[in-house]
């Protein structure tokens, strides 16, 4: 059987309002995961099989081509190419950051198509909200907590003891109203990036 450089199938449950899908080189869909597969209203991701983005529900044929086009430009250089679309779906334009990386043979190196994961970026700005409901340091400890540093090291990086980064967490979710650390970064971390 033969190995490749990826198993599409590993980007299957992504957190966030992800896309991810896979197709070979003749454009044709392999796979997808839930998200897309109800976005477009298709029963189940297996409903995608076979398909290309002109076969796709609510994908204008511009927009199918355009994707066609950069798919092809990812296979010819061989290289993860990123870049964001705007798409018409159910009447609405719907804005993404895209990652397109082609997945070959390791034995062979031949490319046999590419994989995408295409994040969606909401049009309201919850994050501009939230800058305007926190001080300036909260929204510097809030950036960094969301980034993943613990309170110890954003104590570092701003130079304040970590108790005091915990007290400006804490402020942080009360204003949020957020019951956690990880319910407030579930809630904005799709904003932030």
């Amino acid at each position: 059987m033969p190995k490749f450089n990826l198993n599409p199938e590993s980007l299957l449950d992504i957190p966030g309002r992800v896309w991810t899908y896979w197709k070979n080189q003749n454009g044709l869909l392999l796979g997808c995961n839930d998200l897309m597969a109800k976005s477009l209203r298709l029963s189940s991701p297996k409903d995608i099989v076979g398909r290309t983005d002109h076969d796709l529900p609510f994908i204008q044929a511009d927009e199918a081509e355009l994707y066609r086009m950069c798919d092809r430009q990812v296979m010819e250089c061989g290289m993860t190419m990123q870049f964001e679309d705007t798409a018409t779906l159910q009447d609405q334009r719907i804005h993404f950051l895209v990652i397109k990386t082609p997945f070959f043979n390791k034995q062979t190196k031949k490319i046999l198509g590419i994989v995408g994961v295409s994040h969606y970026l909401p049009t309201t700005e919850p994050a501009g909200m939230l800058s305007e409901l926190l001080t300036k340091r909260e929204n510097e400890v809030f950036r960094l907590l969301i980034r993943g540093h613990s309170a110890k090291k954003i104590g570092q990086i701003i130079q304040i003891s970590h108790r005091t980064v915990e007290h400006y967490i804490e402020k942080i979710r009360f204003k949020t109203k957020s019951s956690s650390r990880g319910e407030l970064i579930d809630k904005f971390i799709d904003y932030i990036f």
